[in-house]
């Protein structure tokens, strides 16, 4: 059988990712600096086949190409410097100029990297303690404040990013307590100071910080439409909508109307809208006009075009779009993301593991990139030759960013 989402995988309620982007959800990863091209991507690999849950996890650097958006490997994996059961879950940038990974094994590492090489650099203290298998993490509007979702202790770490050296230190309010829900995705609103938190079947957490000190305050929970179990959110480029991966069987997502507070008021329509099996995460362009849904057990994503006055979503007639073509079996996928330019997707696949002989997952790529065409609304695989269907990485990559 193959593996479950990111957090499942690691005995952890669901899944074990990376990114969270905020749309950063769980493996899942948002972005927090500007929209030019990127040189590097960098893939955050969990590692947890190779290791038994007991190998640190490692980070793998490729040169972006600007004209293709394909990837090369340039140097061999980092490790991300945790000693037992570190596996690297979750990833992401900020401000362009430090990268973190959320470690399983209870803490966050962060790097800076190379302009010219994309050779990673520790940066000094890290990896930095959190709570107990964090799953997803983000960083605020400005890169002051970086949050980590713990599911194993349901709980949000706080940190203080140094603007200069990206050192972290907890912030005032060192962590926020979620009772007994567990974390699993997060998300930033654009322009107010709220913290979404996805919390499986008990909906969204919603929660205000202190754009000053970071301190995290309670403000609601809102439950999920048709016994959701909410993996994954984002956010409209507006401000006005929320959009949820529901992580059901017959899976969808929810679209939800915000008010001037950001919190979530009325859903756009009273049912998800169709995606496939076991949505984990989803992520808008950088335009606001689409989105697309990672769909972790069926190996595919579904594609909507976005109407950014009403946020109704018109699912693409293609859905849902396959990821890997493979007669053997369905590999798990793990995180989704745009590039800067929004003209890529990258999507990485739970189940690669080429360093492992004689596993079921030796010959899988660990990244497929897919070309969005904004003009035909297709979203069209882009494999870097006829013979191969996407990019290697480590063992069980959990998640991509591309600064």
């Amino acid at each position: 059988m193959h593996s479950t989402h990111r957090f499942r995988i690691l005995t952890l309620l669901s899944l074990s990712s990376l990114l969270a982007l905020a749309g950063c959800n769980g493996f899942f990863t948002p972005r927090t600096d500007n929209t030019t091209t990127s040189n590097f991507a960098f893939v955050a690999n969990s590692n947890f086949a190779g290791g038994g849950g007991s190998t640190a996890g490692t980070v793998s650097i490729f040169k972006v190409d600007s004209s293709t958006g394909i990837l090369s490997a340039t140097l061999s994996p980092i490790s991300t410097g945790g000693t037992i059961a570190n596996s690297s879950v979750s990833i992401i940038s900020v401000l362009g100029k430090f990268l973190y990974t959320a470690n399983d094994g209870g803490s966050v590492s962060g790097f800076t990297w190379d302009t010219k090489t994309g050779n990673l650099i520790a940066i000094s203290g890290s990896p930095f303690p959190a709570g107990t298998n964090p799953t997803a993490l983000i960083a605020d509007r400005s890169g002051k404040f970086l949050f980590v979702a713990n599911s194993g202790s349901n709980n949000i770490s706080v940190y203080t990013i140094n603007a200069t050296t990206g050192a972290l230190t907890a912030a005032t309010t060192a962590t926020v307590s979620l009772g007994a829900n567990t974390p699993l995705g997060l998300a930033i609103h654009p322009s107010l100071n709220v913290l979404y938190a996805a919390i499986g079947t008990s909906g969204i957490a919603v929660l205000n910080y202190d754009g000053t000190t970071g301190a995290v305050t309670f403000l609601n929970n809102v439950a999920p439409l048709t016994g959701g179990n909410s993996q994954g959110i984002t956010i409209a480029k507006s401000g006005n909508f929320a959009y949820v991966a529901n992580g059901l069987v017959s899976g969808g997502v929810e679209a939800w109307k915000l008010n001037a507070s950001g919190n979530l008021t009325t859903p756009v329509q009273a049912t998800p809208y169709a995606a496939h099996d076991t949505p984990v995460e989803v992520v808008i362009d950088p335009t606001g006009g689409f989105l697309v849904a990672l769909n972790n057990q069926s190996n595919d994503v579904s594609m909507y075009s976005v109407n950014t006055s009403t946020g109704i979503l018109t699912p693409n007639s293609a859905n849902p779009i396959n990821v890997y073509t493979s007669s053997s079996l369905t590999p798990a996928l793990s995180h989704i993301t745009f590039d800067p330019t929004g003209n890529y997707v990258y999507v990485t696949v739970l189940d690669s593991t080429p360093s492992i002989s004689g596993s079921s997952g030796v010959g899988l790529p660990g990244v497929i990139e897919f070309k969005l065409n904004t003009t035909s609304n297709a979203l069209t695989k882009v494999p870097p030759s006829s013979t191969v269907q996407g990019v290697q990485a480590g063992n069980n990559p959990a998640g991509i960013v591309l600064p």
